[in-house]
Formats: structure tokens, sequence, C-alpha cells
């Protein structure tokens, strides 16, 4: 890959994914001259998806916990018991 790598703060798995995109990308033409590009977004997109944010602590990527229906329906707030 080049020095001003596409894929900044991914780990070797995703790397190896990159690699795997691009050659089948390159191979069957389907791309052209984008298959680059179309990899690196394609790895980044389910990168993201998993949870990994730039910058993120790992408390703000989790989900914000949902309100039970019955909690929803009676206009309870959401509470965390310790």
């Amino acid at each position: 890959m080049p020095r001003g790598s596409r894929l900044r703060g991914v780990g070797a798995k995703e790397r190896r994914q990159y690699e795997h995109i691009k050659e089948s990308a390159q191979k069957s033409g389907r791309y052209g001259r984008r298959a680059k590009e179309v990899a690196a977004r394609t790895v980044m997109k389910q990168h993201k998806a998993k949870g990994h944010a730039k910058g993120a602590s790992p408390r703000s990527r989790r989900r914000p916990r949902r309100r039970s229906r019955v909690e929803a329906r009676r206009g309870r707030p959401r509470t965390r018991h310790k």
C-alpha cells in the first residue's frame, strides 16, 4: 500500500480485507481505476459499523440503552441501578 494510506486506524485484518477487495475488483475490471477507492470505502464502512470511531472513547461508541415498552408507556425516566 502507498505511504499515504487510505486506511488509517485499522488493524491487520482490515488491511487484508482491503487487499482482497482491491485485487478482486482489479481482476474483474468492475470499477476500473477506482478499485483502490472502492476497496478502502468498503473496509472503512465495515470498520465504522463495528463501532470503531476515530478519536471516540469506548463508552461513547456504545449504543444508548433503549427503554422497554413498559417504561416508555408509563413515562418513567431511564435509570441504571448499581
